[in-house]
């Protein structure tokens, strides 16, 4: 069954939430493997090369978390068969997973088998539902064309040696990530009445399957909850001095702050008072939302796995290795940092708030009255925070240290300022909020007639503390008793 679709303009939507399920976060679980993988490998030799495996290897990654989650937005999984089918990517990630490491070695005919596997098996489901609801079989069909061009330029890279399969691999990520922004340009593009071709895709392309937005948003943001939880774990050593207050804590702390400034502005800055969704807003902005996430993403995670170079650094004063650190994170510690891992740290910072910023900029934030600063003008200064971080490397006479320090200082005012433009004039800063309107009690007051034996029925409930939604009371005036049991059902008829 199709959740949601478009038909001649309308949105029609499935009266079931679109909440996200247990076993898209076991999924998740797994990813946590991935991306410690990826981002070990890179910062392993910090060079181009590194670089450029890490973004072929994890855009493969979110691709196939993506198919997965798209597979759930757009169809009711709730059968065996559909959960075999979640087992089968799952273990196609597993598999693709254990030969991330040598993929461009040895094993990578390896790491693309499991990636092609998972791809065409999203191609034949395309097909297969395709046959079984024909109202959508325009976007199915199309979709699993893609799948099948992409498909052959994968197996044709296997067979060309390196470095000339790049250009093979590129085309298929293009294809893999941008393909169904084809396919919508040429849906809405077929507007000319008086060509058969116009008409035949119009014809094909009547109903389209929609995003619902609340799961892509829940699916999106557990995600990106993982990768700062992951950015928290880089940070963590064992200390075997008798008094640890050092170098190393120091810049681990400075590293907590940083991921703490980083989930305070995307969940409680950027998504606060949105007034119009970036799906919802027009099909660019959607498309660049979701877009988006994945160089942000990407950018953070090369952060944070630099980081841990960074904080176990013993290139300033107070950080003795050897006294200090445990065994397996003293052999860890570098003496100097290669600008390598300079350009990976700053530059995946940098890039990441820029991200974070166009990700904010997709959405129509509700206008704040008498706000100190415009939405525009604190991204203005997001992104030029940014330049100045990725700038940093430049500055050769840095230590890990004033690295760590400068860039969290640099992201902990981009922090104070997203706050004090969200916050009023006249209002409290530290502790009303981000405006004294939003803090005055919204009252409501309604006068239904209900019955004795029906009042009594509800005081004897409250008494007891079961709780009673209006519905009960709604029900009761409408003289059908004995149809509305207390509690069954919560009243959704509006909100105030």
């Amino acid at each position: 069954m199709v959740r949601q679709y478009f038909h001649k303009g309308l949105l029609w939507r499935s009266g079931r939430s679109g909440e996200v399920a247990s076993f898209e976060l076991f999924v998740d679980l797994l990813y946590v493997g991935v991306i410690d993988i990826i981002g070990e490998k890179a910062i392993h030799h910090p060079d181009g090369k590194s670089l450029l495996e890490f973004i072929i290897t994890f855009t493969i990654g979110w691709k196939i978390w993506s198919d997965l989650t798209m597979l759930v937005n757009w169809f009711e999984i709730d059968d065996v068969f559909q959960r075999i089918c979640v087992l089968f990517y799952v273990v196609c990630l597993l598999g693709f997973t254990t030969n991330i490491e040598y993929a461009f070695k040895s094993t990578y005919t390896s790491m693309i088998a499991f990636y092609l596997t998972q791809r065409l098996f999203a191609g034949v489901y395309y097909l297969w539902v395709a046959y079984l609801v024909p109202t959508v079989s325009g976007t199915m069909i199309s979709n699993a064309l893609l799948v099948a061009v992409s498909a052959a330029l994968w197996i044709g890279s296997i067979h060309v040696e390196y470095p000339n399969q790049l250009a093979l691999i590129f085309i298929a990520l293009t294809i893999d990530l941008f393909g169904s922004l084809l396919v919508m340009w040429l849906m809405r593009s077929s507007n000319d009445p008086r060509s058969r071709a116009a008409a035949w895709v119009k014809k094909q392309f009547e109903f389209y399957p929609a995003i619902n937005i609340e799961h892509r948003v829940e699916r999106n943001n557990a995600f990106v909850t993982l990768v700062f939880g992951y950015s928290v774990l880089t940070i963590i050593f064992q200390n075997k001095a008798s008094f640890g207050i050092n170098a190393f804590l120091g810049k681990a702390i400075l590293g907590l702050i940083q991921a703490f400034s980083f989930n305070w502005i995307y969940f409680e800055i950027d998504q606060y008072n949105i007034h119009v969704h970036a799906i919802r807003r027009h099909w660019l902005s959607g498309s660049t939302w979701i877009s988006a996430h994945l160089p942000f993403i990407m950018s953070y995670i090369l952060a944070a796995a630099t980081l841990t170079r960074l904080v176990l650094a013993h290139d300033c004063d107070d950080a003795d290795a050897e006294q200090t650190l445990g065994e397996r994170y003293a052999l860890n510690s570098p003496a100097e940092l290669e600008m390598g891992m300079r350009w990976f740290y700053c530059g995946g910072l940098g890039l990441s708030l820029m991200t974070m910023g166009l990700i904010s900029l997709c959405h129509i934030h509700k206008k704040l009255p008498d706000a100190h600063l415009a939405k525009r003008v604190r991204l203005a200064i997001r992104c030029g925070v940014a330049v100045v971080i990725i700038c940093l490397p430049l500055a050769h006479s840095l230590n890990s240290l004033h690295l760590i320090s400068i860039t969290t200082s640099l992201v902990v005012l981009v922090l104070a300022l997203d706050i004090f433009g969200n916050s009023c004039q006249g209002g409290k800063f530290w502790s009303g909020g981000f405006c004294e309107q939003q803090k005055k009690n919204c009252r409501y007051s309604a006068e239904c007639k209900v019955g004795r034996k029906r009042r009594r029925e509800i005081e004897a409930a409250m008494k007891k503390g079961e709780k009673v939604g209006l519905k009960d009371v709604v029900g009761a005036g409408s003289g059908r008793d004995e149809e509305v049991g207390l509690g069954e059902k919560e009243w959704s008829g509006g909100h105030y």
